[in-house]
């Protein structure tokens, strides 16, 4: 487990880009975290990683999911907010998270905590003073 204050949506975005880099191009990301927390943030760092533009990454609360392709991989932006059990089965994630590229999904704990074990799950809690701690798990396997 990592553990990272970041004091700005810069050090944020970088949090992410450096989570990617480290990690290749074919993983799920579970984001986790309040309104406002940063998970989109944090995601648009992942998606600078790709070769994809940042300003191009949106909160995908209204479309539910946004794909995008880069220089150096296709990402694919999952957000659950306004989703509940059944609606998130109908998505077809099952298909979705196992294809190539990295997956990232907003507000991840609508899964349920045993979801894709293999993932890399991300707590992102807003602090006082506009800064963020940021939580990171990754699997056993990734050597961590």
């Amino acid at each position: 487990m990592r553990r990272a204050i970041t004091r700005s949506e810069v050090e944020t975005e970088r949090l992410g880009e450096e989570l990617a880099r480290r990690r290749g191009g074919d993983v799920v990301v579970l984001l986790e975290g309040d309104l406002g927390s940063g998970k989109t943030v944090l995601v648009r760092g992942i998606a600078r990683a790709l070769g994809i533009d940042g300003r191009e990454v949106q909160s995908p609360t209204y479309n539910l999911i946004h794909e995008h392709e880069g220089t150096a991989g296709r990402l694919v932006h999952v957000d659950l907010y306004r989703l509940e059990g059944d609606e998130i089965e109908s998505l077809g994630l099952d298909e979705l998270l196992t294809g190539p590229g990295i997956k990232a999904v907003e507000w991840a704990e609508r899964l349920g905590a045993g979801a894709w074990p293999g993932a890399v799950r991300v707590r992102l809690e807003r602090l006082a003073g506009g800064e963020r701690e940021v939580t990171i798990r990754e699997p056993a396997s990734a050597g961590n």
